[in-house]
């Protein structure tokens, strides 16, 4: 796996075993399997992981956060009034 930049390239997908995560524009998306087995594969797929939970955090701390962001809460069906 290339090096996982979060939230830097709307297009970049990593993918470790059956586990994809992709920069969705303000989002990160993981989804599918990754099974860590104890063998030198297992490592690398447990190392890997690690670096793009790493990026994901460095990308997130440090910075004004709101509570939850737009595109969240229009998936949980609460848009903000933008007349208000």
């Amino acid at each position: 796996m290339s090096a996982f930049h979060a939230f830097q390239n709307e297009s970049q997908v990593a993918t470790i075993g059956d586990l994809t995560i992709e920069n969705t524009g303000a989002q990160i998306a993981i989804h599918g399997d990754l099974t860590i087995a104890r063998d030198k594969e297992g490592l690398r797929n447990a190392i890997a992981l690690r670096d793009a939970v790493q990026s994901i955090v460095e990308a997130l701390s440090g910075t004004n956060l709101p509570e939850l962001a737009p595109e969240a809460l229009a998936q949980n069906g609460e848009i903000k009034d933008p007349f208000s």
